[in-house]
């Protein structure tokens, strides 16, 4: 039988309504992908160590007079408490701070924590000085820092670069 007048809107209907279902299936198909990885990475926990603030800057610094200053560490994940080192810094600034613990602990249910420490120049001729602390987090004994099977500990590390200028 020939083609009618309506025969033409149901070949448009048709082709209309595939290009709509392979459009659907496709986005079906993302979706289904979004929410397997969604549910695959939700799982994981996130080791986020962090300092702040990162250069600390200080000017005007006299030999013989201790000036504190202060920075903070921030974790991601604070339900096991950690082990803080204070690994030895770089730079020619370094020996001129005072650091007065080179390891601490860090609390379970704590994401922030202060450490306060001293620059200190005793006999420090005038000029701009840097210096890198390392500070090392280490999971305590017993608080599941070994990765399954592998018997390695997971450790993470975080600089600050401290930059001062003795003025005397």
């Amino acid at each position: 039988r020939p083609f009618g007048p309506h025969d033409q809107y149901l070949v448009n209907f048709n082709s209309f309504y595939l290009k709509f279902m392979h459009k659907l299936s496709r986005s079906i198909i993302i979706i289904i992908c979004f929410i397997c990885f969604g549910l695959f990475c939700s799982s994981r926990q996130v080791n986020a160590f962090g300092v702040s603030p990162s250069p600390l800057i200080r000017d005007n610094v006299a030999n013989g007079v201790k000036i504190p200053v202060s920075v903070t560490l921030l974790r991601a994940d604070d339900s096991k408490a950690s082990e803080i080192n204070v690994v030895q810094g770089s730079g020619e600034g370094f020996r001129y701070l005072s650091l007065p613990k080179m390891n601490f602990i860090f609390p379970a249910g704590q994401q922030r924590m202060d450490y306060e420490f001293f620059i200190a120049p005793e006999t420090a001729p005038n000029g701009k000085y840097e210096a890198i602390m390392i500070f090392e987090k280490k999971s305590l004994p017993g608080a599941g820092a070994s990765l399954t099977g592998s018997g390695a500990s997971v450790q993470e590390a975080v600089g600050v670069r401290v930059v001062f200028t003795v003025t005397d």
